[in-house]
């Protein structure tokens, strides 16, 4: 409803030609709902309904915040180049606050993108910047992206420490959102240790966080976890429905990358559970996936998993 009344209020005023005041009322909607929720479809629908109007810091959020959700969209090309034009002009307008926000997405769309290196020292560039400012919850964001890539990059016990380091800012500024997201990475190294039951732990957890603020992405992201916890714990047929419930939510958001991590899940599960029907069909659907949204990872991935089965 929320998101209906601001939309009806926008369209009202671009029709009296306030446009100002419409991409100022749009751009601060869309950031406070972000920060909560992130629907990307959703979003990126709010974002259209003003394209064209912004200028100067205007133009630059609005870019930044389309570059949020088409990264979650899958379409990293365009996200990447809309997050380097707004961080130029967030640097021209002297807002390193938000130039850095525009570093860590970059440096999260250049670990998908296969350069999980690179993107690190964009992360950690940013933290620096957060750090100069003093800014605890900036600086709490970016350590659970270096969390992930660190993650990605074999290195557990540094993304362990990160993200433990990140947990209490994040719970200063009320950011459920953000303490999820470190829970689900968290349950994904302790899966690592295959220490399954207390990943399970973090993953309910995080996911009653995500139902209280009604974050669907979240939910569905914990359920892809869930469905591996309850794999390594040969519970197989609750990983193959876990797996089915986040499949059909990712399609719903409107994010590939989430659909290929629950058929990739589902395709394990069916091949432990005997159906290699099944674990084939989920398996073949994951690498056009990966190859629509251009993750070299995921395609390599993919196809070792395509061997597996086969």
């Amino acid at each position: 409803m929320r998101r209906r009344i601001v939309r009806h209020r926008v369209t009202n005023l671009i029709r009296a030609k306030e446009a100002g005041e419409a991409v100022r009322v749009m751009i601060d909607f869309v950031s406070r709902s972000w920060e909560r929720t992130r629907d990307v479809n959703a979003t990126i629908g709010d974002l259209h309904l003003i394209d064209g109007l912004p200028r100067g810091g205007g133009a630059a959020m609005h870019r930044r915040w389309l570059a949020e959700a088409l990264r979650h969209a899958g379409q990293l090309e365009d996200a990447n180049a809309l997050a380097l034009s707004a961080r130029r002009a967030f640097a021209s307008l002297n807002d390193p606050y938000n130039e850095a926000q525009c570093l860590r997405l970059l440096g999260h769309i250049a670990s998908e993108k296969g350069v999980p290196r690179d993107g690190r020292a964009m992360v950690a560039k940013a933290r620096s910047m957060m750090d100069t400012l003093h800014d605890a919850w900036g600086r709490a964001q970016c350590d659970v992206v270096l969390g992930e890539l660190d993650y990605l990059l074999g290195d557990h016990a540094l993304a362990a420490r990160e993200l433990e380091t990140a947990i209490e800012p994040l719970e200063q500024a009320q950011d459920l959102l953000g303490r999820g997201q470190c829970q689900i990475l968290l349950a994904l190294i302790d899966l690592g240790r295959n220490d399954a039951r207390t990943a399970r732990r973090h993953l309910i957890s995080a996911r009653q966080g995500f139902d209280r603020i009604g974050y669907r992405l979240g939910t569905a992201q914990c359920d892809v976890a869930l469905a591996h916890a309850d794999h390594r714990l040969d519970e197989v047929e609750s990983a193959r429905a876990r797996g089915q419930n986040a499949l059909s939510s990712f399609q719903l958001l409107g994010t590939p990358r989430g659909q290929t991590a629950a058929l990739r899940v589902m395709a394990m599960a069916a091949l432990d559970a005997g159906d290699l029907v099944d674990a084939e069909q989920r398996a073949n659907e994951a690498p056009e996936l990966f190859e629509q949204i251009g993750a070299p990872w995921g395609v390599a991935e993919s196809k070792l998993l395509l061997a597996t089965v086969g």
